[in-house]
């Protein structure tokens, strides 16, 4: 019996195979999210639950997101651009004021809403890949010139980064820099240009982490994290002792050991090396595979994509959700020093949850889109086959009505 391969050419089915894997990986996040938290949520509130509750909010009102943004047109993105960076700029130095942001652990990122916190650097980060589409859309031919590549591109890219910084949250800052790094390589830029802009970004970034000494403890935590294994080095050594302790099969889900107050943020940070601990070897690969898998979707999607403002648009919300990945799976392995960045759609946080699921909410738009165009273009092609392949009658004056009346 022929077995059936897989293809993935149409752009229809990749906004189901899209659609699909993005409820897989929240069902999976939402799982180990309650295994990985009832602990830490038991000891603070008295109630297991806490964190789940919180998390099926925001997965609710991200779900909304993700369907209203699929249902809706993602070219009208394009001129509302200017205004959503802006409103994000006025929300970023909001968080900013005294009174009204809300500070933790040092850093000030969030509005309390009540309910839920609201980060408005998630937020920035939506806006900012839609606005950096728009331009990059709209200069076109003038990329390889450095100056339009620029302008005005670099001022606003380097605002939108100084707020970032000043929250203090330099993982962020460094995402959104190479997310637009990447998304400039998309629309066709140079390379020289790119290379320039990539070194440029390097040496800001060596800079800002010499700046202040717990940047450079945790530079140094990352490198020997047994130098101070009760200090800078605890998270990065419980996660690889989670990791190891979890072996090829792991321990069983909701058997987590590390989770009784010894890894630190193992519902958010860190929660592949809960998932590592709990279900080994296979759980995380299995992770690692969905997102591998996720970002081919993405990729081939943008690719199909009608305008170059889709394709820029949906090459930038990938680029993010993958590079905030690899950052995350690389700090719970320890090869990335401790960023604070979330695993997206697994991690607990309500408001990278809620924007990720409007990211891919932009990503299904596009998809559909070329869906239904792709669809005309077949319908255009199935009629000129039919028209050119039945029997004509002859049109007054033409020569076939001549050659059949001699016939006659």
């Amino acid at each position: 019996m022929a077995t059936k391969k897989i293809k993935l050419r149409k752009t229809g089915s990749l906004y189901y195979w899209l659609l699909g894997l993005t409820f897989l990986l929240l069902l999976f996040g939402t799982v180990m999210i309650f295994s990985a938290s009832q602990i830490v949520a038991y000891s603070q509130t008295n109630d297991s639950y806490y964190y789940l509750k919180k998390h099926l909010i925001a997965l609710f009102m991200g779900l909304i997101g993700l369907y209203l943004f699929s249902r809706a047109n993602y070219k009208a993105l394009n001129k509302y651009s200017l205004y959503l960076a802006i409103f994000s700029l006025i929300l970023l130095v909001g968080v900013l004021i005294p009174g009204i942001g809300t500070k933790a652990g040092g850093s000030s990122s969030w509005f309390d809403l009540g309910i839920l916190n609201f980060q408005p650097s998630e937020f920035a980060k939506l806006t900012l890949i839609i606005f950096v589409a728009s331009l990059l859309s709209r200069k076109d031919k003038d990329l390889s010139q450095l100056k339009e590549l620029l302008l005005p591109l670099a001022p606003l890219l380097g605002l939108f980064l100084l707020l970032m910084i000043l929250q203090p949250d330099l993982g962020t800052a460094i995402a959104v820099a190479f997310t637009v790094l990447a998304m400039v390589f998309i629309a066709g830029a140079r390379n020289a240009h790119i290379l320039a802009l990539l070194l440029t970004g390097i040496f800001s970034t060596v800079l800002l982490i010499l700046q202040k000494p717990y940047r450079i403890r945790r530079i140094l935590a990352f490198v020997n994290p047994w130098d101070d294994p009760y200090g800078k080095g605890f998270h990065i050594i419980q996660s690889l002792l989670a990791l190891g302790s979890g072996g090829l099969e792991g321990v069983g889900l909701g058997m987590s050991r590390q989770k009784f107050f010894y890894l630190p943020a193992g519902h958010t940070d860190f929660i592949l090396s809960i998932v590592g601990e709990e279900l080994g070897l296979g759980g995380t690969l299995f992770v690692v595979f969905m997102f591998l898998f996720l970002a081919y979707i993405g990729i081939r999607i943008c690719n199909q994509a009608k305008d170059k403002f889709g394709q820029v648009l949906g090459g930038g919300i990938i680029t993010l959700i993958l590079f905030q990945a690899i950052i995350n799976m690389g700090v719970a392995v320890g090869i990335l020093p401790i960023t604070g960045i979330t695993l997206p759609l697994i991690s607990f946080g309500g408001s990278s949850l809620v924007f990720t699921l409007m990211s891919i909410g932009i990503l299904l738009s596009i998809a559909s889109h070329g869906k239904e165009l792709n669809k005309k273009a077949d319908n255009a092609r199935d009629n000129l086959r039919r028209r050119d392949g039945r029997t004509h009658l002859p049109r007054r004056g033409s020569g076939r009505r001549v050659a059949f009346q001699g016939k006659s």
